[in-house]
Order: structure tokens, then sequence, then C-alpha cells
């Protein structure tokens, strides 16, 4: 079972693509973001489709037309970017307060599915893509520092030996 789909997936690589580069809400080109996350452009052209319908970036027509953020990274959840690209966020349809099951009075689980589901939307909208690109620099520099630390010494150069 899949939580976190593909296209969020591509969607969270899309965004950080974007806030990563973006200086005064620079205008990406879907060619460009695929290009740099590797996701195929086809997918990726339909992934900024869903998140400039659900506001999370904008769409510019033209020539020099592409995507930018629309809203700043700190703003952008993982709840909001999974209902954008999956649709409704539910372990189970009996939570999604629809009344769909007709057993939902007598279930022995569904308050579990409750109590497992708050924590779940809680969870993701706690996290942020701001934290996600921190999350990713702090990585990104304690993996610098292991490579560095596993390069052997090199000899200076600049001393001839006789």
């Amino acid at each position: 079972m899949e939580i976190i789909r593909r296209k969020t997936d591509y969607g969270i690589r899309a965004l950080a693509h974007m806030a990563l580069g973006n200086s005064e809400r620079e205008v990406y080109g879907a060619r460009d973001i695929a290009e740099a996350r590797d996701v195929p452009e086809v997918y990726m052209q339909k992934v900024l489709h869903a998140l400039a319908e659900a506001g999370i970036v904008q769409s510019h027509r033209g020539v020099f037309g592409g995507f930018s953020l629309l809203k700043e990274p700190k703003e952008i959840t993982l709840f909001s970017l999974m209902e954008a690209l999956q649709g409704p966020v539910a372990i189970n349809k009996c939570v999604m307060g629809q009344d769909l099951c007709p057993r939902e009075k007598s279930c022995i689980v569904r308050t579990r599915w409750e109590s497992v589901q708050s924590d779940l939307v809680s969870f993701l909208e706690s996290v942020t893509l701001e934290d996600l690109l921190a999350d990713f620099a702090a990585d990104d520099m304690a993996n610098s520092a292991k490579t560095a630390a596993a390069r052997p010494a090199q000899a200076d150069s600049s001393v001839q030996v006789n």
C-alpha cells in the first residue's frame, strides 16, 4: 500500500526545485523542472497543472511561460500537497465523515481508524516544504562532510623530492 504516491513525490520534487532556486518568484518551465528532477516531462506537466488548480503554484502563459510558487515554502504543507495531487487523505472511507459505511455504529475498529486518521492529518499538516528543504540541506551537508572525511589526504604537490 502506498500512502505517498508517485505523483506526490514528483510534486515535492517540483516544489523543492522552485523553492531552492526561487528569487523574486522566478518562472520555471515544466521541461526544465522535469529534466532537473528526473521526472518524465508529460507527467510533470500534469503535476504542475494540478498544483496550479490547488493554488500552490501559478501558471504563466506565453513564450516565457511556466510555473512559479504562489505560496511561501512555510505555507505549503504535505497535507495540502497530498490533497492537491492524490485527493482526500484518508486511511479508510469510513473516516471521511460522509456516512459511507453501513456498519459505522457497530464497527469494532472505527475509533482506532479515527485516531490514526487524526494523527496522520496532524503530522501531514505540521510538515511544510520549508521543513523538507531544511532536512535536505542538513542531509546534504552531512553527506558532504562524510565524503570529505573519506577522501585520502593528498600529498602536497609543491614539495619536491630529490
